[in-house]
């Protein structure tokens, strides 16, 4: 898929959808971060039970409660935060940092593979917060939107 292909993907309409929704998730739930964070972690280990071991989380009954929880939940949300703030017109500088996140994430044993359930996971949370206000087009959006971030952030850790 080359650069153009990607950012014809995510017109104005779907970066609109997907920062709507984020901005109806935080007022939803004013612990939005921990909430999702749990989410997210839930979900993805149940995907890809291999993450488990990459956030050093590998059979811990309550990951709330963990370190590494507490650690990674806030970035991981604050990840998401930057990207639906990138989302625009010009998505040369959310390309720039979503190369440099994939780099990043080869040091931590993250593999291309592992992208997707990550998507899979931050999508099933925001729904699950959303709940009956998340319509088939924000699930749809936000699909668009983790395929491309995924295929950036694999790229970049192919360099």
């Amino acid at each position: 898929m080359t650069t153009a292909t990607r950012i014809e993907s995510i017109d104005y309409t779907i970066a609109m959808n997907v920062s709507s929704t984020w901005d109806q998730v935080k007022l939803k739930d004013k612990d939005y971060v921990d909430r999702l964070g749990e989410l997210i972690f839930e979900r993805l280990f149940q995907l890809n039970p291999r993450a488990a071991a990459i956030f050093d989380m590998e059979g811990v009954e309550n990951i709330k409660e963990h370190l590494s929880f507490k650690t990674h939940a806030p970035v991981i949300v604050d990840m998401v935060d930057c990207v639906v703030q990138f989302l625009g017109p010009n998505l040369d500088s959310l390309e720039d940092f979503l190369k440099d996140l994939g780099q990043r994430h080869i040091s931590y044993g993250a593999k291309p593979e592992d992208l997707s359930s990550m998507g899979r996971a931050t999508i099933y949370a925001v729904e699950t917060i959303m709940g009956a206000d998340f319509t088939t087009e924000d699930a749809e959006n936000w699909t668009r939107v983790f395929k491309y971030m995924t295929s950036i952030m694999a790229d970049g850790m192919r360099l």
